[in-house]
């Protein structure tokens, strides 16, 4: 692909350049860090095309969220709302949620320990309390999940959970599920415009993708290295980032041999290819490159 040769011609500019992460970190993530300047996040944003280790990603996160800083600002407030409930009392929420979590990446090993999943627990559980008109929603659990996997220390995770849900994201975008379906038309009439083949039965299957996909963030759905890449654009550039990684997903699934298919054949094609999603040099071109999408859109 014309884009991913792109791509590779923008990564190797960098590399003479030296804009790796590996001569940087020392810069960039500093004990007393708290949060990322304006230089440093034009920094971050060449940094993003080449690759970030497991280790830096964390701390990447738990910086450039903001959710190092609200973490030091609210010390003990975390504890605190695990004990807001005297002897054990649970809301009917929090028995959704213990219910939902042992359901949650059931087959990666991470969560088939039992410390793992009470720390998920104690994280959905903190929110819902300390944010009852949001509540606890649909795909809360997988988010949670995958950042735990990377962050793995509990109290960070309920920061950085508690900065996309309340901050990165629209304040309706989980009410009622208002803001997805705000985004299902957004993201409706940017397929129109670049994928101008799409008939009726791709667009309908492609809407129910959008819903699976944007409620939980790309964390089901998609490879795990898949998603945290979409997560470390997602926090410097925002939303905008959810919608060109599913047009890089639409770009991906459809072509115009599905144009004229029913309904079903078109949707077993989208699904089973879904499954093969699996490399990351488009994607990066869509993430950083693509400027068919802005946030004029």
């Amino acid at each position: 692909m014309f884009e991913e040769k792109l791509f590779q011609m923008e990564i190797a500019k960098r590399k003479k350049s030296k804009l790796e992460w590996k001569y940087h970190t020392k810069s960039l993530f500093k004990p007393e860090t708290i949060s990322f300047n304006s230089t440093q996040i034009n920094l971050i944003k060449n940094l993003l095309f080449t690759p970030m280790s497991r280790h830096r990603r964390a701390e990447y996160w738990f910086v450039a969220s903001g959710a190092k800083r609200e973490m030091l600002n609210n010390k003990g407030y975390y504890q605190s709302l695990l004990k807001n409930f005297p002897n054990g009392t649970q809301s009917p929420t929090e028995k959704i949620i213990e219910l939902d979590v042992p359901r949650t990446f059931p087959s990666d090993p991470f969560f088939k320990e039992q410390e793992n999943r009470k720390k998920l627990i104690n994280i959905l559980k903190a929110f819902v309390r300390r944010d009852s008109t949001i509540g606890y929603s649909q795909g809360f659990n997988c988010i949670a999940g995958k950042l735990l996997m990377v962050v793995k220390d509990e109290e960070q995770v309920f920061w950085i959970f508690t900065q996309i849900i309340e901050n990165y994201l629209p304040g309706d975008f989980y009410l009622l599920f208002t803001g997805v379906r705000k985004d299902m038309k957004i993201i409706q009439d940017l397929i129109k415009k670049t994928l101008t083949f799409c008939d009726q039965s791709i667009i309908m299957c492609l809407n129910n993708l959008i819903s699976k996909t944007f409620i939980s963030l790309f964390s089901r759905g998609l490879p795990n290295d898949l998603t945290f890449q979409i997560w470390d654009a997602f926090f410097i550039y925002g939303e905008i980032i959810l919608y060109r990684t599913f047009i890089w997903i639409a770009y991906f699934l459809c072509d115009k041999t599905l144009v004229n298919k029913d309904i079903e054949e078109v949707s077993g094609y989208i699904n089973e290819k879904m499954n093969e999603i699996e490399e990351s040099g488009s994607l990066n071109y869509f993430l950083f490159m693509y400027n068919s999408i802005s946030n004029s859109d």
